[in-house]
């Protein structure tokens, strides 16, 4: 059995990420040297966590794991309120290279948004990012009960 050497895996693996989707599920324009989080890995699911219910004017911690090799940054994570949908989009950095090469591991970053919802009922929360293999657009959605 042949094992590639670490410049062909770094090779194969580093312009999947380089080449994330230029546009998401809702158009935006990411933030300068950003790309669109990777927020389905492989067939692995999205990893959003967020409270079932939260009270009316409190906050509400919700967490996205976005996924890359050595070069991957955590960037911003943005966030909009409309009606009663929240909207997260989170964004990373690939940094430059030292000597080349990326570390050829696995890692995951964690953005934080903490929403407080100004009203009771249901309120629809999006995650947009983008999933490999394919650099294709993805909306993970999930719901909270904001209780008076």
């Amino acid at each position: 059995m042949r094992i590639p050497s670490a410049s062909t895996v770094v090779t194969m693996f580093f312009p999947l990420l380089i080449g994330c989707a230029d546009e998401l599920t809702s158009p935006v324009d990411p933030p300068s040297g950003m790309r669109p989080g990777v927020v389905a890995f492989y067939g692995d699911s999205a990893h959003v966590t967020l409270p079932r219910q939260v009270a009316v004017g409190s906050a509400a911690v919700i967490t996205v794991l976005t996924w890359g090799d050595g070069c991957l940054r955590k960037g911003r994570t943005d966030v909009t309120i409309s009606g009663r949908h929240v909207t997260i989009r989170p964004f990373d950095l690939i940094t430059a290279p030292t000597q080349g090469l990326c570390p050829s591991i696995l890692r995951a970053v964690e953005h934080r948004a903490e929403v407080v919802f100004a009203e009771g009922g249901v309120w629809n929360v999006t995650v947009y990012g983008v999933k490999v293999p394919g650099d294709e657009p993805i909306g993970v959605q999930r719901e909270i009960h904001s209780r008076d």
